[in-house]
């Protein structure tokens, strides 16, 4: 099989509920802070309780945008 030797890179974040269901984005460019606080908004749209989120120490989630 030939290939073409194209590469390109997507990045991913994901959610599982206790129940075992899971949501995810796909998305290219770089990790900011937009894109990390337009993931729990759409999650939040999905559901009328509160949601909680475990995240680990990376910069972003510890930026202003994503506190406030």
């Amino acid at each position: 099989m030939r290939r073409t030797g194209n590469r390109f890179s997507v990045n991913a974040m994901s959610a599982i509920s206790p129940r075992g269901r899971m949501w995810f984005t796909v998305y290219r460019g770089t990790f900011t802070a937009e894109v990390f606080c337009d993931f729990p908004d759409r999650l939040n749209r999905q559901f009328d309780r509160p949601i909680h989120l475990i995240v680990d120490r990376h910069s972003v989630h510890r930026s202003k945008k994503v506190r406030a």
